[in-house]
């Protein structure tokens, strides 16, 4: 359903002829109603959930910035960036390209960029003290979500791999089965971790209203409400069956020179698959005013050897 519902991702993206091609594909494989259900999900109303203060639940735990990301898998930094606007822009790429898919893991890793220049040594500055003593790989490349950028704000509770070694690894578009053959010959490398920073960035100025971002507590989550999703093309991603243990957090009014640091996906050796991973989501927050500032964000996914 995910695969026969592309055209519609297309459509809005302006790819009128990819459009084209995926709709007849669909309409050829016939599944419209697992079609409409997937349409349904990601783009009707949605549900109310209610979201709680992440810095509250901060400030309440007590706990150092290391020992708050242990225990929950994110955590707020204040940390000012030399990058700007055009640099943001410069180092974002186009995860909807489709031309030589396998190949975009390498330009991802190593493209010469401002981020790999700049941002990559900021970035391992920050992670740098929540856990001493890893090795990281930033990479040349994040993604921009804008109004002027190719990728939107994605409305839709979600993790972005799938909780297997062997599934994330194979996971086109990046590098990441080289990042886990390192680990693997490591005999010192306890695991692996990739880690979202992402933040607000200019044009933005002022704090964020409009669409932000909220996560999902992984410890008010269970193994039996996981689902794993898995698409030929962008390989096997993660879902969720929404329970009312859960509980969503956000940090209101971010800035941008805030930092919002939260794990995709923790490998332990020796143990059979990943860990519970950080669920997020944009999400329509009903307090916002309207002629609130439009968000700009970009996300920077760094993996870490532990």
């Amino acid at each position: 359903a995910y695969i026969d519902a592309r055209w519609i991702l297309y459509l809005f993206t302006g790819r009128i002829f990819a459009a084209v091609k995926e709709f007849f594909a669909c309409l050829r494989r016939g599944r419209f109603l697992e079609t409409f259900v997937a349409l349904w999900v990601t783009l009707g109303p949605g549900r109310h959930t209610q979201i709680l203060d992440a810095r509250e639940l901060e400030e309440r735990s007590g706990l150092s910035k290391p020992g708050f990301f242990k225990k929950y898998g994110f955590v707020l930094l204040k940390r000012p960036s030399a990058m700007c606007q055009e640099d943001w822009e410069a180092s974002h790429r186009n995860v909807y390209e489709t031309d030589d898919i396998e190949g975009q893991g390498e330009r991802w890793y190593n493209k010469d960029t401002p981020a790999k220049r700049v941002y990559a040594k900021e970035a391992e500055s920050m992670l740098a003290d929540l856990l001493p003593g890893a090795r990281f790989l930033p990479p040349g490349q994040g993604i921009l979500r804008s109004a002027t950028s190719d990728k939107r704000t994605a409305s839709v509770v979600h993790c972005d791999f799938g909780l297997s070694l062997e599934d994330f690894s194979a996971t086109p578009r990046f590098a990441f089965g080289d990042q886990i053959a390192a680990m693997e010959q490591d005999s010192r490398c306890k695991g692996y971790m990739l880690i979202n920073l992402w933040r607000t960035v200019e044009p933005m100025s002022r704090a964020l209203r409009w669409r932000p971002l909220c996560v999902l507590d992984p410890n008010t989550v269970e193994t039996s409400e996981l689902v794993t999703i898995d698409s030929t093309e962008d390989g096997a991603s993660t879902a969720l069956k929404s329970s009312p243990k859960n509980r969503w957090y956000a940090y209101w009014d971010m800035t941008p020179d805030e930092v919002l640091v939260f794990k995709q996906f923790h490998y332990v050796r020796g143990e059979p698959e990943g860990r519970v991973p950080v669920f997020h989501s944009a999400f329509e927050d009903p307090l916002t005013r309207r002629g609130v500032e439009r968000r700009s964000s970009f996300e920077y996914r760094v993996g870490a050897l532990l």
